[in-house]
């Protein structure tokens, strides 16, 4: 039962992994298009879109907390959210395999039971 809801857990953490990983990878995309295209154009409303994709990579993390809920962000301090501050998730490393071998006993030198019950 934990061996299956470890595994579950860290499959979870796999694919939110992955959806952060997708989710970034198109926003530094879309923001090296944007700049390319504003200042070819000398647009001054791409380079506005530009500065907000970067701040938000710059707050880029969980939308989500663990227990499902939505993140939420304390509008009255810029420093402070109500949830906390939001985390990336990290790639998942493999714990290895633990594997116990104990080496063969010595041959005892005593012919009667071990143990003797009184």
């Amino acid at each position: 039962v934990f061996h299956d809801a470890r595994e579950d857990l860290l499959q979870k953490q796999r694919n939110r992994h992955a959806v952060e990983q997708k989710a970034l990878a198109h926003y530094k995309d879309s923001i090296e298009k944007a700049k390319i295209q504003a200042h070819r154009h000398h647009d001054d409303k791409k380079l506005g879109l530009v500065a907000s994709r970067m701040k938000k990579i710059e707050r880029f993390g969980a939308e989500k907390r663990e227990d499902g809920k939505r993140h939420r962000v304390c509008t009255r301090r810029k420093d402070a959210s109500i949830d906390g501050d939001r985390h990336r998730t990290e790639a998942v490393k493999e714990e290895p395999k633990l594997v116990l071998k104990f080496p063969e006993p010595p041959p005892m030198h005593y012919k009667g039971p071990v143990l003797q019950p009184e």
